[in-house]
Order: C-alpha cells, then sequence, then structure tokens
C-alpha cells in the first residue's frame, strides 16, 4: 500500500523522472497486495462457510461482494474530493461539434475546450494531492493496526514455499484445463477496466463536457459499481454464478452497442451518467464475479491462481494502454466485443469442467464412505 502513497507523492513533481519510477514501484507493490488480499479473502470465507451451513461459492462471493461495495465506494469519494476542488472557478463550455468527433468517432484530441487541466491553479492539484496523501496513510496505518493476520495452512504453506517455488507453482497452474478456459475472461477484465478509466472519460466526456465533469460521472460509476457489488454478492447465493454472468455480458454487450452508435450532446448530460451506470454494473459484475469464480475454482492453490489472475489481468491493462493512441474508440469497442464473446464460451465450458470435477470428487468421497461401512 505504501507503493500507491510513494506514487501519489511523486505527481507533486510529475515529470519522466519522477512518475516512471514510481509506476515501477506501484507495479511491483499491487501485484503482491492484490494476490494477497483475494487469498485473504478466499482463505476467511472458505474457514467461515465451514462453521455455517452456506456453500463455499455463496460466502466466497458474498465476502468479495462486500469488499468491492467498500473499494468501489472509493470512487465516490475520491470523485467527489476531485470534482469539488477542480471545479473551483472554472465554467462550463461544452464542445458543439461533439457529436462530430467525440464518442466512436474520437480518434485524435480534439482542439481542446477552455476548462483543460493548464488553466488549473497548481495549489488546487497541490491540495487534491495532499487529500490523496493522507488518505492513504491513514489506510497503511489503519492496515497495520486492525488488520489480523492470517494464522493456520495458509501461513504454513508461505513459510514453506520460496518465491521461486511460487513462480514455478504459478507457471504449472497454466496446465489447469480451467485455467487457460478463463484466461480471455481475465484479460477482458484488463482490457474493460483500461477503456473505462481511460477511453470513455477522454472521448466521452472530458471531450463533449470538459474534463471537470469526468469526476461527476464516474461517480455514478461508482456508487452502481458499489450498490451491485454487495447486491451481487448476496444474489449469487440463490442464482448461482451462471446467471449472473449472462447478465453482466448482455448489458455490456448492450452498452458496447449504445456507445457504437451514440453521437453525444453536451446538453443531454444526464445520457453521460446512464451509460456510466451501465459499465457501473457490467463492472460489478466482473470484479466480484471472477474473483470468486477464482476463489471457489482454485480454492486448494490459491497463491498461484490469483498470481495468475493479477498477470493475465495486467496483460489486458498493458495492451489496452499500448494501442491507446492508435486505435480509434470505434475499433476499441470491436475489439472489447469480440474478446467479450470468446471470454464467454471459455467460461462455461471452464463452468462445466469444474461440475464435472466437483462431481467426480463427490462420488469418490461417497464411495469411500459407503467402503467404510461396509467394513464396520
Amino acid at each position: 500500500m505504501t507503493g500507491y502513497v510513494l506514487y501519489t507523492v511523486a505527481n507533486y513533481y510529475a515529470r519522466w523522472g519522477t512518475l516512471i519510477p514510481a509506476s515501477i514501484i506501484i507495479g511491483m507493490c499491487a501485484a503482491p497486495l492484490w494476490s494477497s488480499k483475494c487469498s485473504y479473502l478466499t482463505t476467511t470465507a472458505i474457514r467461515y462457510s465451514e462453521l455455517s451451513s452456506e456453500t463455499q461459492d455463496a460466502v466466497v462471493t458474498r465476502y468479495f461482494g462486500t469488499f468491492f461495495l467498500i473499494f468501489q465506494s472509493g470512487q465516490i469519494w475520491g470523485n467527489l474530493i476531485s470534482s469539488l476542488i477542480l471545479q473551483e472557478g472554472v465554467k462550463d463550455h461544452f464542445r458543439e461539434n461533439a457529436a462530430d468527433v467525440c464518442g466512436a468517432r474520437f480518434c485524435t484530441d480534439p482542439p481542446k475546450l477552455t476548462n483543460t487541466t493548464d488553466e488549473y491553479d497548481h495549489k488546487l492539484v497541490i491540495r487534491l494531492l495532499s487529500i490523496y496523501v493522507g488518505t492513504g496513510v491513514f489506510a497503511v496505518l489503519l492496515v497495520i493496526v486492525l488488520l489480523d493476520r492470517l494464522t493456520g495452512s495458509l501461513d504454513r504453506r508461505k513459510e514453506q514455499e520460496s518465491s521461486v517455488q511460487l513462480l514455478i507453482a504459478t507457471v504449472k497452474h497454466l496446465r489447469d484445463p480451467r485455467m487457460l478456459l478463463v484466461l480471455p475472461l481475465t484479460i477482458f477484465s484488463g482490457l474493460e477496466q483500461a477503456f473505462t478509466f481511460g477511453d470513455f472519460t477522454q472521448a466521452f466526456v472530458t471531450c463533449s463536457l470538459g474534463i471537470h465533469r469526468v469526476g461527476f460521472v464516474m461517480i455514478c460509476f461508482g456508487a452502481t459499481d458499489a450498490f451491485f457489488s454487495l447486491t451481487l454478492g448476496r444474489l449469487t447465493k440463490y442464482t448461482g454464478r451462471i446467471p449472473i454472468f449472462i447478465s453482466g455480458s448482455v448489458i455490456h454487450i448492450a452498452a458496447i452497442i449504445i456507445l457504437l452508435i451514440w453521437r453525444p450532446d453536451p446538453h443531454l448530460v444526464w445520457v453521460f451518467y446512464v451509460v456510466a451506470a451501465l459499465l457501473g454494473y457490467c463492472d460489478a459484475v466482473w470484479q466480484t464475479q471472477i474473483n470468486a469464480m477464482y476463489g471457489v475454482f482454485f480454492h486448494d492453490n490459491q497463491e498461484a491462481a490469483f498470481s495468475n489472475y493479477r498477470l493475465w489481468e495486467s496483460l489486458g491493462f498493458v495492451l489496452a494502454f499500448a494501442y491507446a493512441k492508435f486505435l480509434c474508440i470505434t475499433v476499441k469497442l470491436i475489439i472489447l466485443l469480440v474478446v467479450l464473446i470468446i471470454s464467454l464460451v471459455g467460461y462455461f465450458i471452464a463452468e462445466y469442467l469444474n461440475k464435472s470435477q466437483n462431481d467426480q470428487e463427490y462420488s469418490l468421497a461417497d464411495g469411500m464412505v459407503l467402503e467404510d461401512i461396509r467394513k464396520k
């Protein structure tokens, strides 16, 4: 977590010489942070399911749903703070020709509106960064003071395995057919987040309304994301994962089609919030359900599984940002659509294989119980 704080501090003097090393540091810190978070939640959820009458699927999904409720709510408060600070002294200057140069037609940066980041008082930026740094330091202190250390099998495994062994285990984990089948879905998770935070905010919101409106639109995204993270995490207990995945897929495909045909009108600001809400629902599905799916599919090999998860999701981010400046929004949306369809095919096959594997394990367990009864 300190890596995130250091990255924020580097923005006080935002130059290549400070941001590149800071980006490397945050990348090195994010990998173990997110992998350990997933393992921590999965382990505690499985232990709780053993003490209750609930299934592992239901508890793991609910735990991840609760986590992402809190995590995504950070977008509400973060964007609210940035919007309130950065809008000081800034007036709305809508782009009248937004329908011609923004949205799916966005390829290169059009002439800037008068409310660009260049006009912001440096003192406002320093004030915003200071708030973020203070929040980050407070979060680190909370973890140090309040987060309980897991004891038991997970800790013993970590003590016994070196970093090299974990790396080998991560590579070997790719032999699992289920892992290979969910790789496209994992990469898609990175692609869709990169599109939302990078392309949607730039090509649709900033281009049409101005950069100071980005925070308010993304508050709607974050609020929807947070609400449905909790709701879907609890709903899965009654519906299972597959219906939730289907709903997210249908709505995301619909959202992509809307973005392809929509001609942004800055005078219809509410449409931007509706589209952001749709993307927020979809992200809630992908973040809660994919994390929970990994926890359930690979509960006996969590470290390797979640390391692969973060590796391939990060690859999605890298690919999206790598081609960001070379492709028009229309092409990026088509890429998202194609990858999503491929991902769904792999996911459904993985669910089938996982069910077949579980059925075999239950049959073997029942057979052993019957054999013990006969011997007695």
